[in-house]
């Protein structure tokens, strides 16, 4: 079976998220992980056999586990490759499964694949799925799914988030029920990464059904209340760590303080989206605590470099420059981050973390006077869930003489613009170099929200691209992230910490959880206590 034309193939590469594309989610919000978070993590030296986030365990102990969501609507659907709001990327994170995946020490290992190997020169990958993995409904995993599924979200008309990722794909064979041939259009090293650098290459059976949906995952769908839950249950052949608990139940709770007194009165029995300033009640509460595990996730502010008050580089430069992180990390995040600056891939082996960006109010204001950009007017646009770090970013940019104003939109109209906002706003898991510039920053980058274009920046994308090795790519990597620190578009303030509300009747949380997405995945080791 092939997938889609050479010239199809082409369009893929340069697709972006269009209007019509992003107004089919743009009703149903978007929650703390954002558009694309779900393209997450990085690491080399895929494991042989899986070990999702914590390995087998013992049998299960029943009952319900209830978990407050901050996001989801009446118009929330569990597609696997098109997730957007809250509830919807939640689900794709802890229900589907790719064939490999980031782990919460920030290592590539197989999942659904007993082996993803390249030939010599990354131009065929060929892919070995484990032996007996079933769906929920049954249906043994085949070659034939995982072919389904790519061309799935290869097609433009259903538009799949990791579709750039999947571009490089010229031809996809099945070489019988477990095998499948990538031919790929030019040299690809990290193939195996693109396959699970996040969760939205989830596999679905041939079958697949968007009302009934089922995977490979721990938890089998049972029902779904547009706006108010969502039902899952223990799926007893799953391939990993049977899940503990009987049920997983979903209730959506957008709203903080109903989502946090849902907690500690005892109606929830763990909640996401905790407010930095709700930290220490939930930790000092009476049969409540914290979760709080170190992260590469960050919510990202972002400024178009192409045109617009923020296309002269000094004044983007600026606007960097004045910022009081550590004030944002406390205020905004509850001290629950550390200061980044500006470059994405914290846990990347690749990441520089010599390119630090010191508060420099002088040094701002004489950029800001070098361009003649005195009182430059601009809007900082939103959707919920900013406000706090927005509101110390424009406070800090009035410093420096730029007059910034704050203007939370509603999801509708957010994402109606979504990659037109002069400065605007994203928010992503712990993405790796490779992916996160395929996506974002270089030539044909499908959600370029910054219109960040750099000739010699492409090129050594390309570089890193057909290197074979992370050795090879490391230093067309840190060439990459350089420029990106002296003349790119992103804002990245705090890599923030996954942080969760739970109950003290709770336990076997994942201690580990740096690709942002474990504690998610590892819900099927979690135990509620009578």
């Amino acid at each position: 079976m092939n997938a889609p034309a050479p010239r199809n193939r082409e369009a893929l590469a340069r697709m972006q998220f269009d209007r019509r594309t992003l107004l089919r989610y743009a009703g149903v919000g978007a929650g703390s992980i954002g558009t694309a978070a779900l393209l997450a993590s990085c690491a080399t030296n895929p494991s042989p056999t899986p070990s999702p986030d914590g390995g087998g365990g013992s049998a299960a102990s029943g009952g319900q586990l209830r978990l407050g969501i901050n996001g989801g609507t009446i118009g929330t659907q569990f597609d696997p490759h098109t997730a957007f709001d809250e509830l919807h990327n939640f689900v794709a994170v802890a229900m589907y499964e790719n064939v490999t995946q980031l782990n919460g020490r920030f290592e590539l290992e197989n999942l659904l694949a007993e082996e993803v190997v390249p030939n010599a020169d990354g131009t065929e990958w060929t892919l070995r799925l484990r032996d007996g993995l079933e769906f929920h409904h049954g249906k043994t995993v085949t070659a034939e799914d995982v072919i389904f599924s790519y061309n799935r979200i290869l097609d433009p008309a259903v538009g799949a988030i990791a579709a750039g990722l999947l571009a490089p794909i010229d031809e996809m064979k099945a070489l019988d029920d477990r095998t499948v041939r990538f031919t790929m259009a030019k040299p690809h090293g990290w193939f195996d990464l693109a396959l699970g650098d996040g969760s939205v290459q989830g596999i679905i059976p041939t079958d697949f059904d968007i009302e009934n949906p089922v995977s490979t995952g721990p938890w089998a769908f049972v029902s779904h209340d547009p706006g108010k839950t969502a039902v899952w249950k223990r799926f007893e052949n799953y391939h990993g760590q049977v899940a503990k608990a009987d049920e997983l139940v979903l209730q959506v709770l957008i709203d903080n303080d109903a989502r946090v007194n849902a907690l500690v009165s005892g109606q929830v029995d763990a909640i996401t989206g905790v407010p930095g300033n709700q930290v220490e009640r939930i930790r000092n509460g009476e049969g409540t605590d914290i979760i709080s595990r170190e992260s590469g996730q960050f919510q990202l502010f972002r400024v178009r470099t192409d045109s617009g008050p923020f296309a002269d580089v000094r004044v983007r430069q600026a606007l960097r420059m004045s910022l009081d992180r550590e004030r944002i990390n406390q205020v905004a995040y509850g001290n629950q981050g550390i200061v980044g600056s500006d470059v994405y891939g914290r846990f990347d082996p690749a990441y520089d973390a010599s390119l630090v960006r010191e508060r420099d109010i002088a040094g701002a204001k004489a950029l800001i006077a070098e361009a003649g950009a005195e009182g430059l007017k601009a809007e900082l646009a939103t959707w919920p869930g900013f406000a706090e770090a927005a509101q110390i970013i424009v406070a800090n940019a009035k410093e420096v003489g730029l007059d910034i104003t704050f203007a939370e939109k509603d999801e509708a109209t957010y994402f109606g613009g979504y990659l037109d906002w002069d400065f605007g706003v994203d928010s992503y898991g712990a993405l790796s170099q490779i992916t996160m510039a395929a996506q974002t920053d270089a030539a044909g980058a499908m959600n370029n929200g910054t219109h960040f274009s750099n000739a010699k920046y492409d090129e050594l994308f390309e570089q890193a691209s057909a290197a074979m090795t992370a050795e090879e790519r490391l230093p067309f990597l840190q060439e990459m992230q350089k420029i990106q620190f002296d003349e790119g578009g992103n804002i990245i303030p705090i890599f923030r910490n996954t942080l969760m509300g739970v109950s003290d009747k709770t336990s076997g949380w994942v201690e580990e959880d740096k690709n942002g997405m474990s504690v998610w995945r590892g819900l099927n080791q979690v135990s509620v206590s009578a």
